[in-house]
């Protein structure tokens, strides 16, 4: 089942301060306009597994997304791949791949303004046939975004609920509210609420210039990626999340490029892995 902290709003893992102030960042100074190239990571609690993930692009249209990961410098092991479908400039599917096989699919829903509306995630069994579904339908009002979903729908695993989003002007995610069915130790069905909040610095995200890329559907994509929490029009100086046992801050320190992207991140994860930071590197075309 799939963690709901992912689906909610990130394996996130998220950035923090650099050396340099915002007003040397900001908007008036954003530099060249990059397409991240290759993001390499060390995991959280062993630095002996290195992952990486390396982007293809049509112009500045995402193609495809293969990550890859590699221990104690041994040849990289071919993980997962990722291919991007567009309709109109928008991503309207992805479709994730571990080897030859089709493991899952995203389809997004658009309204007439171009904002996500809807999306939907079907599971590939070893067959080839979607063995179960999330679906999320999406509404706004003024700078917040309601998401109500179905996980697992039609398994013993279902579940549904509510998100809640504000956002900014940048369309960047800065606080939210998860509230979703369970079921307690007895099978008697409890409500949970958890919540979260986001800061943002004002140099560029790493997915800012790639065409269609949203703060939502990354946050959706994330999840088999290598849990970063890269972000796609800023960079998110500490996230805090409030869910019972998961209950922290995560910060990052960046080292920033002459363009105002990041090129390296410390993470520093008091939730996950508190004494251990790991190091992300990045480059770009």
């Amino acid at each position: 089942m799939k963690s709901k902290i992912y689906l909610i709003l990130f394996s996130i893992v998220l950035f923090s301060c650099s050396s340099e102030s915002d007003e040397q960042i900001g908007d008036d100074n954003l530099g060249n306009n990059l397409l991240v190239s290759e993001v390499i990571s060390t995991d959280w609690e062993n630095p002996d597994y290195v992952y990486t993930d390396q982007f293809i692009y049509d112009e500045n249209k995402i193609t495809s997304i293969t990550s890859n990961y590699s221990y104690q410098n041994n040849s990289p092991q071919n993980s997962q791949v990722y291919e991007f479908t567009y309709t109109n400039n928008l991503i309207s599917r992805v479709d994730e791949y571990y080897g030859s096989n089709n493991s899952g699919q995203y389809n997004f829903l658009y309204d007439a303004q171009g904002r996500l509306s809807g999306w939907n995630y079907c599971y590939y069994n070893s067959n080839n046939n979607c063995d179960s579904e999330d679906r999320a339908s999406i509404s706004y009002a003024s700078n917040t975004m309601i998401e109500n979903y179905i996980n697992e729908e039609g398994t013993i695993y279902e579940d549904e609920g509510t998100i809640v989003f504000q956002l900014d002007n940048n369309e960047n995610i800065t606080s939210f509210v998860s509230t979703y069915q369970d079921t307690d130790n007895n099978g008697d069905s409890v409500t949970v609420t958890y919540n979260g909040s986001i800061t943002y610095d004002n140099a560029n995200g790493i997915y800012k210039n790639i065409v269609g890329m949203t703060p939502r559907i990354y946050t959706l994509i994330v999840e088999g990626f290598i849990g970063n929490g890269l972000n796609v029009n800023n960079n998110i100086t500490s996230y805090s999340i409030n869910a019972g046992d998961e209950t922290g801050t995560i910060t990052y320190a960046y080292d920033y490029n002459e363009d105002n992207y990041p090129r390296q991140i410390t993470i520093i994860d008091d939730i996950n892995s508190p004494d251990e930071n790991s190091i992300v590197n990045i480059s770009y075309y």
